[in-house]
């Protein structure tokens, strides 16, 4: 694949996230009250502030090797999923 068409997919991707996302704030905010609704919108941006924080490493990771390799992948793979944990477990330790 080149870099351009999974560029193409990455944007495809996270619009669809975004849309999806969207479409299910709406749907669950006609069945909340006024003061579960400002609880559901401040976890939504707790949550999607978490998910950027997680990817800011990942990418400039990916970036810089000019080929992937499977070692690459496995790194790519355990960063995306230690980072997210720590900010969890922190998260829950804080609280």
């Amino acid at each position: 694949m080149s870099v351009y068409s999974l560029l193409r997919s990455s944007v495809i991707e996270n619009t669809l996230i975004t849309a999806l996302n969207l479409m299910g704030l709406i749907v669950t905010s006609r069945l909340l009250t006024h003061d579960e609704i400002g609880i559901q919108v401040l976890t939504t941006i707790v949550v999607l502030f978490a998910a950027a924080l997680k990817n800011f490493g990942i990418i400039s990771f990916l970036i810089r090797h000019k080929s992937l390799n499977k070692r690459v992948d496995l790194t790519t793979v355990t960063k995306s999923l230690v980072k997210p944990t720590a900010l969890l477990l922190r998260q829950f330790s804080a609280t």
